[in-house]
């Protein structure tokens, strides 16, 4: 009991670092090197943007926009919730969709990101975007290795904080 107790704890408080991730993305007025606009979190808060500022206080808003990665990130980790130390194939399939979605993305957007956000802000983002990767395949290949709860779960906290921060980021002009 003790266990499954820190566990959804440990769920929670990632599940919040999720949600962190995706304010930080969405948390600037355009694109830049710390908010880069991320698909999962910036379509919700033009959506929810469109929403009276002066009715509704600017940080339920942002709240309000961040959510459906948490939700997302909170229905995946049903495995987690029960303890499974292993990553289920289906989020290793997930990932490998995702990367090869991100790299259409930045090799169909690469030259609007150049343009409008500039050179240095497109390999920024980039990079990030690479080494965000990169971490969730070492936690893979460690959790093929030795399955374990705390690897399980970093390894789908890195993909939705990826996903809610920097992947597939805003590359051109703005609406």
């Amino acid at each position: 009991m003790l266990l499954r107790r820190n566990s959804t704890a440990s769920i929670l408080a990632v599940a919040s670092l999720v949600g962190v991730a995706a304010f930080l993305s969405i948390r600037a007025n355009v694109p830049s090197t710390s908010s880069p606009f991320a698909f999962v979190s910036t379509v919700p808060a033009l959506w929810i943007f469109e929403l009276d500022e002066r009715v509704w206080p600017s940080f339920l808003l942002f709240a309000l926009a961040c959510l459906p990665v948490v939700a997302a990130f909170l229905a995946s980790s049903a495995h987690l919730f029960r303890d499974k130390r292993e990553i289920p194939k289906r989020s290793v399939v997930a990932l490998s969709v995702l990367v090869l979605l991100s790299l259409a993305w930045f090799w169909q957007g690469w030259s609007y990101g150049i343009e409008y956000q500039g050179t240095s802000h497109t390999l920024y983002v980039a990079v990030w975007n690479a080494i965000i990767v990169a971490a969730a395949l070492v936690l893979l290949l460690l959790n093929r290795q030795t399955p374990r709860f705390g690897v399980n779960l970093a390894f789908h906290g890195v993909v939705f904080s990826w996903l809610a921060w920097c992947a597939f980021p805003w590359m051109g002009e703005l609406p």
